[in-house]
Protein backbone atom coordinates (compact mmCIF):
# COMPACT_ATOMS: atom_id res chain seq x y z
CA UNK A 1 0.00 0.00 0.00
CA UNK A 2 1.58 3.34 -1.02
CA UNK A 3 2.72 5.59 1.81
CA UNK A 4 3.35 2.78 4.31
CA UNK A 5 6.63 1.26 5.40
CA UNK A 6 6.67 -2.06 7.25
CA UNK A 7 9.77 -2.54 9.37
CA UNK A 8 10.16 -6.05 10.77
CA UNK A 9 13.73 -6.96 11.60
CA UNK A 10 14.22 -10.60 12.61
CA UNK A 11 17.71 -11.84 13.40
CA UNK A 12 18.57 -15.48 13.84
CA UNK A 13 21.80 -16.96 15.13
CA UNK A 14 23.85 -19.46 13.13
CA UNK A 15 24.41 -20.17 9.44
CA UNK A 16 21.53 -19.46 7.10
CA UNK A 17 20.57 -19.94 3.47
CA UNK A 18 18.39 -17.35 1.76
CA UNK A 19 16.09 -17.93 -1.19
CA UNK A 20 16.88 -14.41 -2.30
CA UNK A 21 20.48 -13.17 -2.61
CA UNK A 22 21.79 -10.52 -0.22
CA UNK A 23 23.01 -7.18 -1.60
CA UNK A 24 26.41 -8.68 -2.33
CA UNK A 25 24.83 -11.60 -4.19
CA UNK A 26 25.61 -14.22 -1.55
CA UNK A 27 22.95 -16.64 -0.37
CA UNK A 28 24.66 -17.67 2.86
CA UNK A 29 26.07 -15.82 5.81
CA UNK A 30 27.34 -16.63 9.28
CA UNK A 31 26.36 -14.77 12.45
CA UNK A 32 29.65 -14.17 14.25
CA UNK A 33 30.39 -13.13 17.83
CA UNK A 34 31.29 -9.66 16.52
CA UNK A 35 27.91 -9.31 14.80
CA UNK A 36 26.17 -10.43 17.99
CA UNK A 37 28.11 -7.81 20.03
CA UNK A 38 27.21 -5.05 17.55
CA UNK A 39 23.58 -6.15 17.53
CA UNK A 40 23.48 -6.12 21.36
CA UNK A 41 24.94 -2.61 21.39
CA UNK A 42 22.37 -1.43 18.86
CA UNK A 43 19.55 -3.04 20.83
CA UNK A 44 20.65 -1.34 24.04
CA UNK A 45 20.01 2.07 22.41
CA UNK A 46 17.12 1.36 20.06
CA UNK A 47 14.53 3.11 22.23
CA UNK A 48 16.67 6.08 23.35
CA UNK A 49 15.15 8.71 21.06
CA UNK A 50 11.50 7.73 20.75
CA UNK A 51 9.29 10.79 20.48
CA UNK A 52 5.69 10.96 21.73
CA UNK A 53 4.63 11.19 18.07
CA UNK A 54 6.40 7.91 17.29
CA UNK A 55 4.82 6.27 20.32
CA UNK A 56 1.40 7.02 18.88
CA UNK A 57 2.23 5.92 15.33
CA UNK A 58 3.89 2.56 16.07
CA UNK A 59 1.70 -0.51 16.42
CA UNK A 60 2.77 -3.92 17.65
CA UNK A 61 1.07 -7.08 16.44
CA UNK A 62 1.29 -10.12 18.68
CA UNK A 63 0.05 -13.66 18.16
CA UNK A 64 -1.97 -15.07 21.05
CA UNK A 65 -0.08 -18.39 20.86
CA UNK A 66 3.43 -17.21 20.04
CA UNK A 67 5.85 -19.71 21.56
CA UNK A 68 8.86 -18.52 19.53
CA UNK A 69 9.35 -14.90 20.64
CA UNK A 70 6.90 -12.72 22.51
CA UNK A 71 8.22 -9.30 23.37
CA UNK A 72 4.87 -7.61 24.00
CA UNK A 73 5.83 -6.68 27.57
CA UNK A 74 9.01 -4.95 26.37
CA UNK A 75 7.14 -3.31 23.50
CA UNK A 76 4.60 -1.84 25.92
CA UNK A 77 7.38 -0.21 27.93
CA UNK A 78 8.03 2.03 24.90
CA UNK A 79 4.85 2.12 22.81
CA UNK A 80 1.11 2.13 23.48
CA UNK A 81 -0.69 0.56 20.53
CA UNK A 82 -1.06 -3.22 20.42
CA UNK A 83 -3.28 -5.52 18.43
CA UNK A 84 -3.53 -9.28 18.89
CA UNK A 85 -4.21 -11.96 16.33
CA UNK A 86 -4.93 -15.66 16.51
CA UNK A 87 -1.77 -17.56 15.79
CA UNK A 88 1.91 -17.85 16.47
CA UNK A 89 4.90 -15.62 15.79
CA UNK A 90 4.28 -15.01 12.11
CA UNK A 91 1.24 -13.56 10.43
CA UNK A 92 -0.68 -16.07 8.36
CA UNK A 93 -3.20 -15.26 5.64
CA UNK A 94 -6.10 -15.18 8.12
CA UNK A 95 -4.32 -12.71 10.42
CA UNK A 96 -3.40 -10.52 7.47
CA UNK A 97 -6.99 -10.49 6.22
CA UNK A 98 -8.75 -10.21 9.60
CA UNK A 99 -6.35 -7.97 11.53
CA UNK A 100 -3.57 -6.33 9.50
CA UNK A 101 -5.57 -5.05 6.53
CA UNK A 102 -8.37 -3.59 8.73
CA UNK A 103 -5.70 -1.91 10.88
CA UNK A 104 -4.06 -0.37 7.80
CA UNK A 105 -7.46 0.97 6.70
CA UNK A 106 -8.13 2.34 10.19
CA UNK A 107 -4.80 4.17 10.22
CA UNK A 108 -5.00 5.43 6.62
Amino acid sequence: MPGFEVVAPDMKVGKFEYYKPLLDGKKEFIITEEIIRHFAEMESHQFDSISPEEQEKVWGMFGDSDTQVNCEEEFLRHYHNVVHFKGGHRLDNAAIKEVLIPLIHLLA
